[in-house]
């Protein structure tokens, strides 16, 4: 489920009113085909409940009480950022898969530039285990070598052959453990 919502209410009229808000904006979400889930249990705070709504991952947390109901209004907060969004009832459900597409991009383009700012392009065995052992990142080294020559890498170094890249410039050159001629640069890393 991309969205959880948390009603904040103490009184059991107020708990009523907000749940039955929450169904309805859950019932239009269902409707275009995004799954969402209620904590609706009285016996942990808000606090709680947002806590944990974190660390399950929910990219969405909306949360509804009775002055929001009161105003028409409820707090949406993504998750990768912590951004607290105040928006009217009657657009949060057109706002929701804006807000995911969002968060989506976002963390998309986050993982990309921590990638590309991890990788570094090496020629030599030496300096590739020099690389590994300070657990830099990427290595993006030239290869040619075979199973057996991929299981020494890892045993020496714990890293292992990760992505032979399809759409990548081809760049030729020699492999950095067997000095053969390679046809391209392959990406190097430990798993963790």
């Amino acid at each position: 489920w991309p969205v959880i919502f948390i009603p904040i209410a103490r009184k059991e009229d107020e708990r009523t009113s907000v749940l039955g808000a929450i169904d309805k904006l859950r019932a239009e979400l269902t409707s275009q085909n995004i799954g969402s889930r209620i904590d609706d249990r009285d016996n942990v705070t808000p606090g709680f409940k947002f806590a944990e709504a974190e660390m399950y991952g929910y990219p969405l947390r909306v949360e509804l009480g009775p002055r929001d109901l009161a105003a028409g209004n409820c707090i949406v907060t993504l998750r990768h950022n912590r951004e607290k969004i105040t928006l009217p009832l009657d657009t949060v459900v057109a706002e929701i898969p804006k807000l995911l597409d969002r968060v989506q991009n976002e963390l998309f383009e986050q993982a990309k530039a921590r990638m590309t700012a991890g990788m570094k392009k090496i020629d030599s065995y030496e300096e590739f285990k020099k690389f590994i052992a300070a657990d830099e990142g990427f290595a993006l080294v030239h290869w040619a070598g075979d199973t057996a020559d991929e299981k020494r890498i890892q045993e020496e170094t714990k890293a292992t052959l990760r992505v032979i890249p399809m759409d990548w410039e081809k760049e030729p050159g020699t492999c950095m453990l067997t000095g053969k001629p390679s046809p391209q640069r392959v990406v190097f890393a430990k798993a963790y």
